[in-house]
């Protein structure tokens, strides 16, 4: 008679039902062997049986009236604000050349002397009000170079 190794395992699979499989290795075949030990599952708790569930009676949404839509505003621009946006455009247009470290009366003289063709306004604009800086410096006159 031989004698063969027994190997022999067990090992919990389902802990809802308690079942326990038991394995043995005899002679290279694997034996399976599942054991329930009861029949019922366990009895746990769940989180809804300690805390009450409490529903809110819905309510209908009821929006509050919105109120009545009034026309926009337009908005009211000064003289000055609209010249000083004419003098920006002029600033930001790069068709006339740089305009850091000169003024805008100088900038609107060299464009002009180069034949690209300055609006006259800005020029008017700028000799009308030449002892504002505001209106003579170009828009980064506060910016060191």
């Amino acid at each position: 008679m031989r004698h063969s190794n027994h190997n022999v395992g067990i090992c919990y699979k389902n802990r809802k039902y308690d079942d326990v499989i038991m394995w043995m290795i005899m002679d290279g075949l694997i034996l399976i062997f599942l054991s329930c030990f009861s029949a019922m599952p366990a009895k746990r708790g769940l989180i809804t049986d300690t805390f009450k569930v409490v529903k809110r009676a819905r309510t209908r949404d009821q929006k509050p009236p919105s109120p009545p839509e009034s026309e926009p505003e337009i908005p009211v621009i000064s003289e000055r604000e609209r010249d000083l946006q004419e003098l920006k455009t002029f600033d930001l247009d790069w068709h006339f050349g740089p305009c850091i470290g000169i003024s805008r009366l100088q900038r609107w003289e060299r464009a002009a002397l180069h034949g690209l063709d300055p609006p006259r306004e800005i020029k008017e604009l700028l000799q009308s009000n030449e002892d504002d800086p505001e209106y003579t410096q170009c828009l980064w006159r506060d910016y060191p170079l």
